[in-house]
């Protein structure tokens, strides 16, 4: 009788023992365990220095970066910057001090601080309407020294209150300081209480009520606020009134 063909065995799939249990093929066994310790990684101290950190340094890098650093660092720095203040004159100075690079503004500013002459008042009057922070300090500064009264300056600078956030704070607490502030001058401050932003309003009328709050003419500019607007500052207004019997 014919007999078919035994099909060929499967090599992936499991043989069995003797007892008939299932055998794992050798092929899918997991690599056996080793208590070896990993390869130590080199380090720059007790390792020589690996081959392709060798062949990357630069002859004479550390040398240069040395010379170019004492070069940027040292005495040169302050010939150059004397040379450079020999040369300028005054109308190359406000040319400076109105540009748009905030550095050369500072620049100028470094300069002139040198000699707070008062001959650029109007300059810095522009840059604390126009500049940041540092330059707003810096032209701050150099008005306060070049100034021969400060309760006049205090005045010139009531029309820039709030106009530069950059300056802003600068002129709260150099008002804030000014000792001898007239009538005339708070009345005029407490005028631009209209044209600022709320948290602005705010902080002015705590200026106000600590240095003004019996002038009439302040009074009645804070008024104004006790109308309308913003919530908050309408709270503060009005209890900025009734400190002294108004509601």
């Amino acid at each position: 009788m014919f007999a078919p063909k035994a099909l060929p065995a499967d090599t992936d799939a499991p043989s069995k023992s003797g007892d008939g249990r299932s055998q794992v093929p050798a092929s899918t066994e997991a690599p056996k365990r080793t208590n070896e310790p990993p390869a130590p990684i080199p380090d720059a101290v007790s390792e020589p220095t690996p081959l392709t950190i060798q062949e990357a340094v630069v002859p004479g890098a550390a040398y240069t970066s040395w010379v170019l650093w004492h070069w940027v660092n040292g005495p040169i720095v302050e010939k150059l910057r004397a040379e450079t203040a020999r040369r300028m004159d005054i109308r190359r100075l406000r040319h400076m001090l109105a540009d748009d690079d905030p550095e050369i503004v500072r620049f100028a500013l470094e300069l002139i601080l040198e000699t707070p002459d008062g001959r650029f008042q109007q300059e810095c009057l522009h840059v604390l309407e126009t500049a940041g922070l540092e330059n707003s300090r810096l032209a701050l500064d150099y008005l306060k020294q070049s100034a021969a009264d400060p309760r006049r300056l205090a005045t010139e600078l009531i029309p820039l209150y709030g106009t530069n956030p950059g300056s802003t704070r600068l002129l709260y607490r150099y008002f804030e300081s000014c000792e001898g502030l007239t009538s005339d001058f708070w009345s005029a401050l407490a005028a631009r209480l209209k044209d600022l932003p709320a948290h602005e309003q705010v902080y002015l009328l705590d200026l106000l009520e600590a240095r003004a709050r019996d002038v009439e003419a302040v009074r009645r500019h804070v008024e104004g606020l006790a109308r309308e607007g913003d919530p908050f500052v309408l709270m503060r207004a009005r209890r900025f009134l009734g400190e002294f019997g108004s509601h």
